[in-house]
């Protein structure tokens, strides 16, 4: 997967061979791995203020900060598949916002099934 998170202005990717999580600034000169997730990672989304989440092979979402440099094991979400981020109402960027429960995570099941996962952070929406 990838995603680009507008606080720190880079690409986001996850390795679906080695799991990890990666940094790409937007002119591709180079690549910064961040942290592991197991692998073949299922996707990554940003909140649009600097915190990433990704699916991991265990079936469990991670959060990883780009302002703290450091990765959180969330919740299990059985037959992950997949996440994406709802994008809120109002937000005039296109990011969405976790903060108030107007935008959240949402992880996929696979065969249609989603499951939405409760407001996590606070997002950047500006």
């Amino acid at each position: 997967g990838m995603t680009f998170d507008k606080l720190t202005e880079h690409l986001f990717i996850t390795s679906s061979v080695y799991g990890g999580i990666y940094e790409i600034p937007t002119d591709l000169s180079s690549y910064q791995f961040l942290a592991s997730v197991p692998a073949p990672a299922n996707g990554i989304v940003s909140n649009g203020g600097g915190t990433l989440f990704a699916a991991g092979n265990d079936t469990f979402i991670y959060q990883y900060s780009t302002k703290h440099s450091t990765l959180s094991k969330l919740v299990a979400v059985p037959g992950l598949d997949g996440i994406a981020i709802v994008p809120s109402i109002g937000c005039s960027l296109g990011t969405s916002t976790l903060q108030g429960g107007r935008g959240h995570p949402v992880a996929n099941q696979g065969r249609g099934g989603a499951t939405e996962i409760a407001p996590l952070a606070s997002t950047y929406c500006g």
